[in-house]
């Protein structure tokens, strides 16, 4: 009866030390591959807490720019004071911003204001959270906020 040895199942000392080698340098790669992916990690949490961080303040920006604005178009009928049932966003199409009178690119979100006299009115959607904060404020009743 045959024994196995190293030489029946075709891993020779030479093969077995560069199995182990390669062994060893895969384990190496392997911590620094791990070492890198978690600073990249810390690096992308770090960007998105100060990406976060700037919406805010621009959002907050925003308010304060455009609530003066909003707040007199809605007095003057520019800007609708009730909210319809269904409103509908999607990227912009070219025209101005109901409420602020800037471009609305295809990169920005659009909110579709529809009137009760049958037109459409298009807003940025940060124009149009600003839009609902101010009409909200103006007029209580109409919102059903007592």
């Amino acid at each position: 009866m045959a024994t196995l040895t190293s030489e029946t199942v075709g891993v020779r000392t030479g093969d077995s030390r560069t199995l182990m080698l390669r062994g060893e340098r895969l384990c190496r790669q392997s911590l620094s591959l791990c070492s890198t992916s978690e600073d990249l990690l810390r690096s992308s949490q770090l960007r998105t807490a100060v990406s976060l961080s700037w919406v805010r303040e621009y959002r907050r920006h925003c308010s304060s720019a455009i609530g003066p604005i909003v707040r007199q178009k809605l007095r003057n009928g520019r800007l609708p004071s009730k909210r319809a049932a269904s409103i509908f966003g999607r990227p912009g199409a070219g025209g101005r911003c109901g409420a602020c009178n800037r471009e609305l690119r295809s990169t920005q979100l659009v909110m579709e204001l529809p009137t009760f006299d049958g037109r459409v009115l298009f807003v940025h959607g940060d124009c149009f959270i600003v839009w609902d904060a101010e009409r909200a404020a103006l007029w209580p009743s109409v919102v059903g906020v007592r």
